[in-house]
């Protein structure tokens, strides 16, 4: 079990020690975040574009974004979304990086996709849109 630490009875005269200060992670709560990460990762597969700039997963600022151009282009407000304002992106972002940190990786789950970075976002993104409209 991930919670359980064994702790001994302190000897006579003994002061008590302490637990590591190394962090437990809760099996609820990497349940929890693989819930919600799954759900918004299902909210991007749907196509309906909820989360996206007008509601259009294939925008240009998503091809952009999946493309290898520089980070710099994206910083301007003319495209209307950024790592910075993307909700979505960042609620993924963050589960995406605690979920890696608790091992999903190594769980080899078919439904894991690491969206820590806005390429990687972007790539899924366009990629649902493509399929979608008959691309690929």
């Amino acid at each position: 079990m991930l919670n359980k630490t064994k702790t001994e009875k302190p000897k006579i005269g003994e002061k008590p020690s302490l637990p590591p200060k190394e962090v437990k992670t809760n099996v609820a709560d990497i349940f929890e975040k693989q819930y919600i990460y799954q759900g918004l990762k299902s909210l991007i597969e749907s196509g309906d574009g909820t989360g996206f700039h007008n509601s259009d997963l294939g925008h240009p600022v998503y091809r952009l974004g999946a493309s290898d151009e520089s980070g710099e282009m994206l910083e301007s407000d003319e495209w209307g979304d950024s790592p910075q304002k993307n909700l979505l992106f960042k609620m993924l972002s963050r589960l995406s990086k605690e979920l890696k940190q608790s091992g999903i990786e190594d769980l080899r789950f078919i439904w894991w996709y690491d969206f820590s970075e806005w390429r990687d976002f972007c790539k899924f993104a366009v990629d649902v849109y493509d399929r979608k409209h008959g691309y690929k």
